[in-house]
């Protein structure tokens, strides 16, 4: 039996659909891959001057489609993700370190105290000094923790003790 004309058109129009949404997986895999490299770049060096050309180069795209698909895949634009990463490490020194706002400054990339200031209270909506401030109570937390540890010990060991020496 014959196919008409109308089917062949249908056929035709079908296999180019499958043949373009193949294509498109494929492209989608290429263009994800690439952003897996560029955030596992950022990652490692995120202390570093980052530009998007430069992440460009490593992933093989043109800067602006590659921040395209960043902001596409990830919400937002490498720029932000860079400066996001960089004050979320900024964040946890403050809170674990008893190092000083500039060198924290200088240790997550940023290039002066009053960019990482100003970012970091934009971004985190509390100040810096209440982040120290946090800190010291969380290490003063450990030490009392530690200390009521050392008490109960202790406090356990004279009961087992005490009626071994009557």
């Amino acid at each position: 039996m014959a196919k008409s004309s109308n089917q062949k058109r249908k056929l035709a129009v079908l296999k180019d659909i499958l043949v373009r949404l193949h294509r498109a997986k494929d492209n989608q895999s290429e263009t994800s891959e690439a952003i897996a490299k560029v955030i596992e770049y950022i990652r490692e060096n995120y202390r570093e001057n980052l530009h998007n050309s430069l992440l460009a180069k490593i992933a093989g795209y043109h800067e602006y489609y590659l921040n395209r698909i960043f902001v596409r895949q990830m919400g937002l634009s490498m720029h932000k993700y860079v400066l996001n990463l960089r004050i979320k490490e900024g964040e946890r020194l403050l809170v674990n370190t008893e190092m000083s706002i500039s060198e924290i400054s200088a240790e997550t990339g940023f290039n002066s105290v009053t960019h990482f200031s100003t970012y970091f209270k934009k971004e985190t909506n509390m100040k810096k000094q209440n982040k120290a401030e946090e800190a010291k109570q969380n290490k003063n937390r450990k030490i009392a923790v530690a200390v009521s540890a050392a008490a109960a010990v202790i406090a356990i060991a004279l009961l087992i003790i005490v009626p071994l020496i009557k």
